[in-house]
């Protein structure tokens, strides 16, 4: 099976007025988040941070994978915590 081709990581999101804007590494636009007028200001962001953490938590679920068929899981669970508190904000 080939994997799916998609825009390098690392990923970080900009914040302005209107929307949030997730970022590859060289400043291109991976997606815009709209702040939605009725929705709380914080789902926009929340939103924007996890899809700025995909390739972390891709990476991370990969070698997870690859750990648990070679019984050794305590540094891809070190990466997928680092990776799951980037698309919560900081928060596990």
């Amino acid at each position: 099976m080939s994997r799916a081709q998609r825009t390098p990581g690392n990923w970080h999101v900009e914040f302005h007025r209107q929307f949030h804007k997730v970022c590859d590494e060289q400043g291109v636009t991976v997606a815009d988040i709209p702040i939605q007028p009725l929705d709380p200001r914080e789902w926009a962001k929340g939103n924007a941070d996890l899809i700025a953490a995909a390739p972390a938590l891709l990476e991370a679920a990969l070698l997870v994978i690859d750990r648990w068929s070679h019984g050794d899981l305590a540094g891809a669970v070190r990466m997928l915590d680092g990776a799951v508190a980037e698309a919560t904000g900081g928060a596990t």
